[in-house]
């Protein structure tokens, strides 16, 4: 799909701009705007006025709750999709959009899921719309994937020559060792809890839309998302207790949502490691797809602050539980992944925070991709209901350039989610209202211009009795520049590693 923005009137007025592959385009007075108009040219403009994300078959408009309203077809809007023949007002501004949708002057291109080199050659002549956001592991990759396996079979097969004890119903203690066993994975999941017959019978809360979906039994209810809903369930054969993801039925039939569905399960069977929430399976009911993966008993951490604390948590808690998931986020990393969509609610812990034996986890692979590769964009967020949290967790390159969001996009993430575990605050401070020096009127500012305009806050200013060495790893961590904070998950890990050891917490 080709979009071109035509400048009818106003500054600039005559000018083209013309967009042929996924991007965004912020508009406003910012720095940071692609189409920056001064104040000195069109003073109805707000410093972030509206942002374009131009997708492969889609071009949305969102309006970034500026002062005088984004107008389409003289219609005041929040957000919308464009067709050709759109016309955008925004003060003095006019602009005309043309769309052209001709399939046949686009060549769609496979990349690896893996190390993300363009394999379409490999693949051979396809039709352009299986070929979109087609999921395939090239030859070289699968190659290695298999010699990868054949080490872990070896590995496992040196664990399971050790016998593991103590395979009891979590519930009643009843000796499960025949059974949690039976498909002779039992060692590859420490931290799996089993759950016997007559037990799960007893915790099953009906009504449930599936006593059973493929060999699991449904137990009830364990929450619900804009995009799926999740289930605790139990493995028939084994009794090892499991999560079930599944998409809304509704959501099914919306390509962007089933495609970021079928993604999430696709990276979780792809990358292992301990800090990982591992897939375990796949299937269908009906023609809703779900998949599983393991159940983490000690729950997610932002529930942890909110049920537990009720604030921040402990510093040697926060420090303990990121360098955990710096490990996951390295190995993520390793095989050419970025998430995208790290925050508190997607870090999951294996038993209670205060157990000491808890490993942390991280979970909500619907946004990862290959960091060679075209990512997702804030339409992502908007249509999966993840707009306002998610944003503030959100480096500002991810809403400005998100087609090169690489590794230290995930490092600020992570470190914007240390900073809020320790203080209970955003890095920045949220619905502020505007207060400029002529500004007409005060109004409520977009996350989005309070992301890409305004300063971090230094954390000491938050926790002043936090450990200033600590205070540093932190505050690099959140460098809004990108060039300026930690690189890698391995970097950053290694220095607050550093510190926790050095000051004993």
């Amino acid at each position: 799909m080709k979009v071109t923005l035509n400048l009818l009137e106003g500054p600039g007025a005559g000018r083209k701009l013309f967009f042929t592959e996924p991007d965004t385009f912020l508009v406003g007075r910012s720095k940071r705007a692609h189409l920056r108009l001064g104040p000195e040219a069109d003073r109805y403009l707000s410093r972030t006025h509206f942002i374009l994300e131009i997708r492969a078959t889609i071009c949305i408009i969102t309006d970034l709750n500026s002062t005088n309203g984004t107008l389409v077809n003289d219609k005041r809007i929040h957000r919308m999709e464009l067709f050709d023949g759109d016309l955008i007002r925004v003060g003095n501004t006019l602009i005309r959009v043309n769309i052209d949708e001709d399939e046949t002057e686009r060549q769609s291109n496979v990349v690896c899921t893996v190390c993300g080199n363009n394999v379409t050659d490999e693949v051979g002549n396809i039709p352009p719309e299986q070929s979109k956001d087609m999921v395939y592991t090239c030859k070289k990759c699968k190659a290695e994937e298999q010699e990868q396996k054949h080490l872990k079979t070896l590995e496992e097969e040196k664990i399971k020559a050790k016998p593991r004890l103590n395979l009891q119903c979590v519930s009643c203690h009843a000796d499960l060792s025949s059974v949690a066993n039976s498909d002779g994975c039992a060692a590859e999941f420490p931290e799996m809890l089993y759950l016997c017959t007559d037990c799960a019978k007893k915790e099953q809360r009906p009504p449930l839309p599936h006593k059973t979906m493929g060999d699991y039994t449904v137990l009830y209810e364990i929450g619900k998302g804009a995009m799926g809903i999740v289930f605790k369930a139990v493995h028939t054969q084994t009794r090892r207790v499991c999560a079930i993801k599944q998409i809304h039925s509704d959501a099914v039939r919306n390509e962007d949502s089933r495609k970021l569905f079928e993604r999430e399960s696709e990276v979780q069977s792809m990358v292992l490691h301990p800090n990982l929430v591992r897939n375990l399976g796949r299937g269908v009911v009906g023609n809703v797809p779900f998949f599983v993966t393991e159940f983490l008993a000690g729950g997610d951490v932002s529930q942890l602050m909110r049920k537990v604390f009720k604030g921040p948590v402990p510093v040697p808690l926060a420090v303990r539980i990121t360098l955990q998931l710096l490990k996951g986020l390295s190995s993520l990393h390793g095989r050419g992944f970025i998430h995208r969509d790290l925050k508190p609610s997607n870090f999951l812990l294996s038993r209670p925070y205060d157990d000491p034996d808890f490993v942390a986890k991280i979970s909500d692979y619907g946004l990862a991709k290959s960091y060679e590769d075209a990512g997702n964009s804030l339409y992502d967020y908007t249509q999966t209901g993840k707009f306002g949290g998610s944003l503030m967790f959100m480096p500002p390159e991810q809403i400005t350039n998100y087609k090169f969001v690489k590794p230290p996009s995930d490092v600020y993430a992570i470190g914007v989610s240390l900073y809020f575990l320790l203080t209970a605050k955003y890095t920045i401070d949220v619905n502020k209202a505007d207060d400029a020096p002529g500004a007409p009127k005060k109004r409520t500012r977009h996350p989005v211009e309070i992301i890409l305009e305004d300063s971090t806050i230094p954390i000491l200013k938050r926790k002043a009795d936090l450990l200033p060495q600590l205070a540093e790893v932190v505050d690099k961590a959140v460098m809004k520049e990108a060039d300026k904070r930690y690189q890698t998950a391995d970097e950053f890990r290694e220095a607050l590693k550093w510190v926790s050891k050095k000051y004993s917490f």
